[in-house]
């Protein structure tokens, strides 16, 4: 995992490409993240003394045990980034009724109805912006979250309505699409309520 990390600029500009202006909002939120979803298990354990080790390193090897907490280390990291990113990007519930034109208490009732999707983000419950588009919420979006299983992560949720997948092939374009992009194209929400039942 020695990837070479971007630089604060490229980061900056990275965020504020998807609308982040405040990049710490992305910290703090991926902090938030992993204090309320700690990983299950430990990252750093070995079953090998110390002498065991050292033997392994002079003999040339990279113990295997290294590598797995490496490799936990970097998904963990992916995933509370994309948190991050996520809930550094949407909107708040005032600016969630203000941007569909309805009241506070509509957006409650939403919620409550599962025809708006909300996650917990470190300021409070927000709204992602995967489900908006023009002054709206997806075509459908009310068939599609109340199949989607109640403890579905956050995370795999949006990656859900972006992922692109086999089953919703638009013939006339000639290939397949996300979910997202399978209902802005007009086609029926009930291909994707199916595909949100196995989440």
């Amino acid at each position: 995992m020695n990837r070479e990390a971007p630089s604060r600029e490229t980061m900056k500009r990275a965020f504020q490409s998807v609308g982040i202006t405040d990049e710490n909002a992305v910290l703090e939120a991926a902090a938030a993240f992993i204090m309320r979803h700690p990983p299950l298990y430990p990252l750093a354990t070995n079953a090998l003394s110390m002498e065991e080790q050292e033997v392994l390193r002079t003999g040339g090897a990279t113990t295997a045990v290294r590598e797995k907490s490496d490799y936990l280390s970097g998904n963990i990291a992916t995933i509370a980034g994309e948190f991050g990113q996520m809930s550094a990007g949407s909107l708040s519930l005032a600016d969630t009724a203000k941007y569909l034109g309805v009241t506070p208490s509509r957006i409650r009732q939403r919620i409550a109805a599962r025809s708006l999707y909300v996650i917990n983000g470190p300021n409070g419950r927000v709204c992602p912006r995967f489900q908006f588009t023009d002054g709206s919420t997806l075509r459908g979006l009310d068939q599609v979250l109340p199949v989607i299983r109640n403890d579905a992560h956050p995370v795999i949720v949006q990656r859900f309505f972006f992922t692109i997948s086999p089953d919703l092939e638009a013939e006339i374009l000639g290939c397949d699409l996300s979910p997202r992009d399978w209902i802005l194209a007009g086609h029926d929400p009930q291909a994707v309520v199916l595909l949100a039942r196995e989440l």
